[in-house]
């Protein structure tokens, strides 16, 4: 399990070396970017979100 701030992560870039460092940034990278875009393609777009409609205030 990963740590929750991606520790593991950390402590295992820390210990690779230089040439290693590049390779696994790089690919961490390109899953985040891949991930944003997922995740970018499960929004609604904003053009077609509805904007809130407030309620009218009713005097008693």
């Amino acid at each position: 399990m990963v740590g929750i701030f991606g520790g593991d992560a950390l402590r295992s870039l820390a210990a690779a070396v230089p040439a290693e460092q590049v390779e696994r940034i790089e690919a961490f990278d390109t899953y985040e970017r891949g991930l944003i875009t997922h995740v970018q393609g499960l929004q609604a777009p904003v053009a077609e979100m509805k904007p809130a409609q407030p309620k009218p205030l009713r005097l008693k």
